[in-house]
């Protein structure tokens, strides 16, 4: 952790770095990884002068010598610190109230672990004691006996659906009755089309068949519920489920022919003449417009150059503005990829990878090849500011 994120140390106590000879010489170490070390240990006061005295800057508690001097009691706590929150790899407490704080703080601790994990072991005993209780369980077979059903929110539920209901708290001041007259119903109803923009939903359009007369039903279709085989005297009920056949999705259809006589009636309507003198303006329109306009012509053969001044050449070809290239890492390698930073201007990554062609790719995919990323930056088109190797 750096300093400018490390937390500042507890009252009356010091960040303190030891290096791995200086922790093998205190016997803090209890294995070969950076963080084995013991939780902490006591120093006594006089032997560590005496080493500050011999060792000078060499011994680790050279930097605290003169607060270890004024030091009341005769042993000096040294605490571990691992994830090294306060800076360094350990806490050196130089006031006896601090020490006696952690060691308070540490005994407090130990007996919250202590019940936590007599807890979890009283868990895991009940847990064990029902489980050989539901393994040494005996079950009584017993015939299911069919009762009435009788549920226990009956009452609240019809309350509540009562309730939702709309109920006239006054008497009526008025009922009106609408029939219709008995001879009205069964008149024949006349159809007709309907564009497929309108609102509403129709499924199918009417239309003439000649190749169907008159079908008559000879098969019904019947839903039935499965159940079980019962028998009423001599007699034994069977049932069947209902079972749909998987059709193809798709509509039969015929054009429409008019007979000799209805046509001659249909251009004889008023309103087919009615129809004919509103499409006319518009059929004439697109008609016209078609001879004279030229639907073949280059509407952008015409376009000039507008920066181009009088009596220069147009220059419409791609010019090169930099040039980076790395004879290590990126000659005569393929660019696979290229993006800008996000935030800094002048500063862009490019993706080197082999130059193989498909063929190639093919023989050698499942296989580890080296690329690189390589970060070039405007003020340096001779050398890469980064690489990066995958």
């Amino acid at each position: 952790m750096s300093e400018s994120e490390a937390k500042q140390p507890p009252e009356g106590c010091k960040s303190m770095g030891m290096l791995e000879e200086q922790m093998q010489g205190y016997g803090l170490k209890t294995g070969s990884e950076r963080t084995d070390t013991v939780e902490y240990k006591l120093f006594n006061k006089e032997e560590v002068l005496r080493e500050v005295t011999s060792k000078g800057f060499y011994s680790a508690f050279h930097d605290f010598r003169d607060l270890i001097s004024k030091y009341p009691d005769d042993d000096i706590l040294v605490v571990a610190d691992p994830e090294e929150v306060y800076g360094n790899n350990w806490v050196i407490y130089l006031n006896p109230d601090a020490k006696q704080r952690y060691f308070e703080e540490r005994d407090l601790k130990l007996r919250e672990r202590e019940l936590r994990l007599m807890a979890a072991e009283d868990a895991a005993s009940r847990q064990r004691e029902e489980e050989e209780a539901l393994a040494n369980r005996v079950y009584e077979e017993r015939p299911f006996v069919a009762q009435l059903y009788r549920s226990a929110t009956a009452d609240e539920t019809s309350l509540e659906i009562e309730e939702d209901g709309v109920h006239s708290a006054r008497p009526y001041l008025l009922r009106v009755s609408v029939t219709r007259r008995r001879d009205q119903f069964g008149k024949p109803a006349t159809f007709s089309d309907r564009e497929a923009d309108h609102s509403g939903v129709v499924e199918f359009r009417q239309h003439k068949d000649p190749a169907f007369g008159e079908l008559s039903r000879k098969v019904l279709d019947m839903g039935l519920q499965a159940a079980p085989g019962l028998s009423w005297g001599k007699a034994d009920a069977q049932t069947q489920t209902l079972w749909h056949r998987r059709v193809n999705s798709s509509t039969q259809y015929a054009p429409r022919v008019a007979k000799e006589g209805e046509a001659v009636e249909a251009m004889r309507d008023p309103r087919m003449a009615s129809f004919l003198k509103r499409a006319r303006v518009l059929v004439e329109g697109a008609l016209q417009q078609n001879e004279a306009l030229d639907v073949l012509d280059d509407d952008l053969a015409g376009l000039g150059d507008d920066d181009v001044a009088f009596g220069d050449q147009a220059d419409t070809r791609l010019k090169e503005l930099r040039s980076f290239t790395d004879l290590v890492f990126s000659k005569g390698r393929r660019l696979n990829a290229l993006d800008w930073h996000p935030t800094q201007r002048g500063v862009v990554a490019v993706a080197c990878g082999e130059n193989m062609s498909f063929e190639r790719r093919v023989e050698v995919m499942g296989q580890a090849t080296t690329s690189y990323l390589l970060v070039w930056i405007f003020t340096d088109l001779i050398h890469p500011q980064l690489v990066l190797e995958s």
